[in-house]
């Protein structure tokens, strides 16, 4: 075996072992960082490594600089901009270079072993469901003693966090049957996935599974202008409807008690006391009981904004709204290459419901699917090495046939 088979193999376990340890999202798990100090292999390649072809274009190297100035400043004493703590402010710190070296690693990759990287993905999803049903179908909840978390669905304590990891395999499920011909056949794969985020008890996981599933379908598969149409319509009416009376659906309950726009109100409120730079990335529950009013109170404990976007503003001020900017203009300007590919927009179709999700939760602090995200971006954001060429028309050899593929189509 040689240096580029063997970094590949590494990174894919560690892929793998990141979706059935990184599932909790308290602070200072063990597990956690056990991954992180896993991780030191590939960042200390990353650093002595030249690779022969280019890396990532000028621009994701120039959004991560914006993303290591965002926590400097809050390690400058003496500035207003300084972390109210500093050592949640490290953990932080520690946890996002977690999250790029496995982007940069992924993206370093020569394509056909990125893409080898989905196998392995697959399989992480697939022993997560088989946990599930487990659990399902047992009497009594499981207790693994290995894991410092109660395990909710599957290798995860939060089963909406474990419904963002199946409809996030959802468009590359879809990119697989279309590559041998055979996308009716997807639709068992959904079946699937929504009766086990059924059995999760994972309402918003079950919408937003069978959404993601018709965009990747109009996007991804070759399918009729007309159907195409169709499919983005119900989503787009699906969206409104949901907006227009969420949790109630169908006459379906909340996923818990939460009232998350009394959250988003009470955050806004901390975010005005913290600006210009925030309180410090980690501190969300320090700063947030002090915006509280007597009426939004909860019974509660408010760990988090379920607002991703609003939790990251209070905690990094502007530098860090300009870097959430930056990155999605950065999803905008990437487009028009990434089209040539449905490889990328597969992964695309992924980061677009995984950043929905972070509307109204927390996916991304759970080091699972940060890992995930992390692989995502990495395929959206690598250079196209390879001219696309026509698909093949003929008939695979089943799911290994179509995994075979990911090593020679783009």
């Amino acid at each position: 075996m040689n240096r580029l088979q063997l970094r590949s193999l590494y990174t894919g376990a560690l892929l793998l072992l990141c979706l059935v340890l990184g599932g909790g999202t308290q602070k200072g798990l063990p597990t956690v960082f056990a991954l992180e100090l896993l991780a030191l292999p590939l960042a200390f390649d990353l650093a002595v490594r030249r690779s022969p072809r280019p890396g990532f274009d000028w621009p994701v190297y120039a959004l991560t600089g914006l993303i290591a100035l965002c926590f400097v400043i809050q390690f400058v004493p003496g500035l207003p901009s300084a972390s109210r703590d500093p050592g949640r402010t490290l953990d932080s710190l520690v946890y996002v270079a977690f999250a790029l070296t496995l982007f940069f690693a992924f993206g370093r990759l020569e394509p056909a072993e990125r893409n080898r990287m989905i196998p392995w993905f697959l399989t992480g999803v697939i022993l997560n469901i088989a946990l599930a049903l487990t659990q399902f179908a047992a009497s009594r909840g499981l207790a693994i003693e290995l894991f410092p978390y109660t395990l909710g669905a599957g290798f995860f304590a939060n089963a909406n966090h474990f419904s963002s990891l199946l409809y996030a395999a959802i468009p590359f499920i879809i990119y697989q049957f279309d590559a041998i011909d055979r996308l009716p056949l997807a639709s068992l794969a959904l079946l699937v996935i929504v009766f086990v985020e059924f059995a999760a008890g994972s309402t918003a996981g079950i919408f937003l599974s069978l959404g993601c599933a018709m965009v990747s379908i109009a996007i991804i598969g070759r399918v009729r202008p007309f159907i195409r149409s169709a499919l983005l319509g119900i989503v787009v009416l699906g969206a409104i409807g949901l907006a227009a009376n969420p949790g109630n659906v169908l006459n379906v309950e909340v996923d818990d008690p939460l009232d998350r726009p009394q959250i988003a109100l009470t955050t806004l409120a901390a975010l005005q006391k913290n600006l210009p730079f925030g309180s410090g990335y980690g501190t969300f529950d320090i700063v947030y009981p002090s915006a509280e009013t007597d009426t939004a109170i909860s019974r509660e404990f408010i760990n988090h904004a379920h607002n991703e976007p609003l939790e990251l503003v209070l905690e990094g001020g502007i530098p860090a709204a300009l870097a959430i900017l930056a990155y999605l203009l950065l999803l905008a300007w990437r487009l028009p290459a990434a089209r040539q590919s449905q490889f990328s927009m597969a992964a695309l179709c992924s980061i677009g419901f995984i950043l929905i999700h972070c509307l109204v939760d927390y996916p991304l602090r759970s080091a699972a699917l940060v890992v995930v995200f992390a692989l995502l971006n990495a395929i959206y954001f690598a250079p196209a090495l390879v001219t696309p060429t026509s698909r093949r028309r003929g008939r695979g050899s089943g799911v290994r046939g179509a995994l075979g593929q990911l090593s020679i189509r783009h």
